[in-house]
C-alpha cells in the first residue's frame, strides 16, 4: 500500500502539468478568435452604390490625318531610294511650283533594260521578215493539201466499194447526192462562193431525175431552195444527207444486192453457219430417236439416253445462236458498218469541198501572223517609250504642300524603314503628306467590345504628350474585319480598327502621337453597381461575397453593363450592402444563400 507521503508527492507532481495544459488551451482559443476578428476587420469592402452609371470603353490609339496624299513608287519591280527629303520637312507652295524633287530612285536597272529593249526591237524586226516568208510558203502548201484531200475522197469510196460492192455503192451515193457528178457541182459552187439561179435549177433537175421513184429528189430540191446562197449551207446539206433522206441500209443486206465484198462474205458465213447448225440438229434428232428405241429394249442405259438428249439441246442452242448472229449482223452490224463507211466518205467529200476555203483560211492565218509580227514590232517600240517614262518616274516631285511623313500608316511596321538605300516595290507608299485640317484617332478595339461600338458615339480623348488637354470626338467608322497586322503578330488576339474624328482644330496635334480614347457606349440611370473585382465566377455562376458582421456570405448575382472599373448589378444585391473585393480566406465561414422561389 502507498503511504500518505507518497500520495502527497504524486499530487504535487501532476499539478504543474495540469496548469501548463490549461494555459496552452486558453492561448489557442484566444488566438483563433483574435485571428478571425482580425481577418474580418482587415477585409477590403465596397458598399453597393445606386446612381447614374456611364458605360465606357477605354482603349489606346494614335493620331493621324483623316485624309492624306500618298506618294507611291510607280517604277515596276523593286528599286532603291538614292535620295529622299528628311521626314518632317514641310513642302511649301513654292516647292510645288518649282517642282522640288522629294524622292530620287535608282534608274540604273531601267537604263540596262533600255539596252536590252533595243535587242528585242531587232528580234521583232527579224520575226517580221520570217512571217513574210511563211506567208509565201503557205501558198505552196495549199496546193499540196488540195491534192491530199482528193486522194482521201478516192480511198474512202474504195472502202465502201470493198464492203458493199461497186453496184450497191453507186446506188447509195447517187441517192444521197454525193456521187462524182454532184461533188463536182458542189465543189465548183464552193469555189465561186455563190449559187446563181441557173445552177440551182440544174441541181434540182438532176436530183429529181435520180430520185423520182421515192420522191427523194423533191426533198433535196426543197432543202437547196430554202437555204441561203452560202457555202456554209451547201456543206451542211451534204453532212445531213443520210438522215434527211432516210436511207435504210438493212435492205441491202441481201446476197442478190451485195457484190463480191466483205459484207457479202460475212453474210454467206452466217448463212452457212445456220445451215450447218440445222443439219446438226437433224442428225442429233435421228440419233436420239434410235437411242430411245434401244432404251425401250434395254440395249442402252439411261445415261446414254440422257447424253443424246443433252447433245440435241446443245445443237438446238447452237442453231439459235447461229440464227441470232445472222439476225444481229443484218439488223445492226451491217447497217452500222455501211453507214459508218458512207459517213466517212461524206466527211472526206466535205473536206475536199472545203479545202479551197481552208486553204484560203490558212493563207489568212499566215497573213494574221504577218500582222502579228508587225504588231510585235509596234509593241517593242511602245515598250521603249514606256521605259523612257519609267526613267522619268524615278524622280518624284512635289505636287501638294504639307508635312512629309515616311511610308504609310497601315504598313509602317510591316516593311523596311524608309531611308536612303531602302528598296521599295511598285505601288509601295514612300511618302505620306497628311491633310492636318481634319485629324482622327485610329484605335484598336478588342473583339469582346466591338459589338457595343457604333458610329456616332461620343468619345473623350486625351493625348499623352499633352495630358492637361481634354479633347472630344465622334466615332466615324468601325472596320469590318480584324486588323491584319495584329492578326499576323498575334493570331489569338482579334482587334478592330476604329476611327474617331477629333472635334475642332489644334495646331499642336501631330500625326503619330499616342492618345487614350474613352468611348461612351451607354449611360444608365439610377442603377446599382459595384467594382469589377468584387465579381467572381464559381461553378460557371457569378457571385459576390457580402460581409454580414463577422461572417461572409456568398451571394449569386445577375450583372449587366460594365466599364473599366464598375459593373451593373441587376439582381442579388441591395443598396449599401458591403461586398468584398477579393475571395475570402478559408477561415471565413462562407455559405451560399438559398435562392428564393419566385
Amino acid at each position: 500500500m502507498l503511504t500518505n507521503t507518497t500520495k502527497r508527492k504524486r499530487k504535487i507532481f501532476w499539478f504543474p502539468i495540469i496548469i501548463v495544459i490549461l494555459i496552452i488551451l486558453s492561448y489557442i482559443f484566444y488566438y483563433k478568435n483574435t485571428y478571425n476578428k482580425r481577418q474580418i476587420t482587415t477585409n477590403i469592402v465596397f458598399p453597393v452604390t445606386r446612381g447614374d452609371f456611364e458605360v465606357t470603353i477605354l482603349e489606346g490609339g494614335s493620331i493621324e490625318a483623316k485624309e492624306s496624299l500618298q506618294i507611291k513608287s510607280e517604277v515596276q519591280g523593286e528599286t532603291k531610294i538614292l535620295s529622299i527629303v528628311e521626314e518632317g520637312y514641310y513642302v511649301t507652295p513654292e516647292d510645288v511650283q518649282a517642282g522640288k524633287i522629294l524622292v530620287e530612285l535608282d534608274a540604273k536597272k531601267l537604263l540596262d533594260q533600255q539596252t536590252e529593249q533595243e535587242l528585242s526591237f531587232q528580234r521583232a524586226k527579224a520575226s517580221l521578215a520570217n512571217a513574210e516568208e511563211q506567208h509565201e510558203i503557205q501558198k505552196n502548201q495549199n496546193e499540196i493539201d488540195i491534192r491530199q484531200n482528193e486522194l482521201a475522197v478516192k480511198f474512202a469510196r474504195m472502202d465502201i466499194e470493198k464492203y458493199l460492192g461497186i453496184t450497191t455503192t453507186n446506188d447509195i451515193l447517187k441517192k444521197i447526192g454525193v456521187d462524182e457528178g454532184s461533188i463536182q457541182k458542189l465543189a465548183l459552187l464552193e469555189k465561186e462562193n455563190k449559187m446563181n439561179e441557173e445552177e440551182l435549177n440544174r441541181i434540182k433537175n438532176i436530183e429529181e431525175k435520180n430520185n423520182n421513184d421515192n420522191n427523194e429528189g423533191n426533198n433535196k430540191s426543197d432543202e437547196i431552195t430554202s437555204t441561203p446562197e452560202t457555202e456554209e449551207n451547201s456543206a451542211r446539206m451534204l453532212i445531213s444527207s443520210i438522215t434527211s433522206e432516210g436511207i435504210d441500209f438493212r435492205k441491202y443486206a441481201d446476197s442478190a444486192l451485195l457484190g463480191d465484198g466483205v459484207a457479202q462474205q460475212t453474210l454467206q458465213k452466217y448463212t452457212t453457219d445456220v445451215i450447218l447448225a440445222e443439219e446438226d440438229v437433224k442428225l442429233s434428232q435421228k440419233k436420239l430417236e434410235g437411242t430411245r428405241r434401244l432404251f425401250e429394249k434395254a440395249f442402252v442405259t439411261q445415261t446414254d439416253l440422257e447424253t443424246d438428249e443433252l447433245t440435241l439441246k446443245r445443237k438446238q442452242v447452237a442453231l439459235e445462236q447461229a440464227n441470232t448472229n445472222k439476225s444481229l449482223f443484218i439488223q445492226y452490224e451491217f447497217p452500222k458498218q455501211a453507214e459508218r463507211l458512207v459517213a466517212e466518205y461524206i466527211e472526206a467529200v466535205w473536206k475536199y469541198i472545203r479545202i479551197q476555203k481552208l486553204a484560203k483560211s490558212r493563207l489568212a492565218q499566215t497573213e494574221a501572223n504577218l500582222n502579228s509580227a508587225k504588231a510585235q514590232f509596234a509593241l517593242e517600240s511602245r515598250k521603249k517609250r514606256e521605259l523612257d517614262e519609267q526613267i522619268q518616274k524615278c524622280k518624284i516631285r512635289a505636287t501638294k504642300p504639307g508635312l512629309v511623313v515616311y511610308g504609310g500608316e497601315e504598313d509602317r511596321f510591316m516593311q523596311e524603314r524608309i531611308q536612303e538605300g531602302t528598296s521599295v516595290r511598285e505601288r509601295q507608299i514612300i511618302i505620306t503628306i497628311p491633310d492636318t485640317s481634319v485629324m482622327q484617332v485610329r484605335s484598336k478595339v478588342h473583339e469582346s467590345n466591338i459589338k457595343r461600338v457604333k458610329p456616332g458615339q461620343k468619345v473623350r480623348i486625351r493625348v499623352d504628350a499633352f495630358p492637361e488637354e481634354s479633347l472630344t470626338g465622334t466615332v466615324d467608322k468601325v472596320a469590318v474585319l480584324p486588323n491584319a497586322q495584329n492578326r499576323w503578330l498575334n493570331p489569338d488576339l482579334k482587334v478592330y480598327d476604329t476611327f474617331i474624328i477629333i472635334d475642332g482644330k489644334y495646331p499642336w496635334l501631330k500625326p503619330g502621337m499616342t492618345a487614350q480614347v474613352e468611348i461612351r457606349v451607354a449611360e444608365l440611370k439610377n442603377v446599382l453597381y459595384v467594382p469589377l473585382q468584387s465579381i467572381f465566377n464559381v461553378d460557371n455562376q457569378q457571385v459576390c461575397y457580402v460581409q454580414k458582421g463577422n461572417e461572409v456570405e456568398m451571394r449569386m448575382v445577375k450583372t449587366g453593363e460594365f466599364n473599366e472599373s464598375f459593373i451593373e448589378i441587376k439582381e442579388g444585391l441591395n443598396e449599401n450592402e458591403k461586398v468584398l473585393l477579393y475571395t475570402p480566406g478559408q477561415s471565413i465561414q462562407a455559405r451560399p444563400k438559398e435562392k428564393k422561389e419566385s
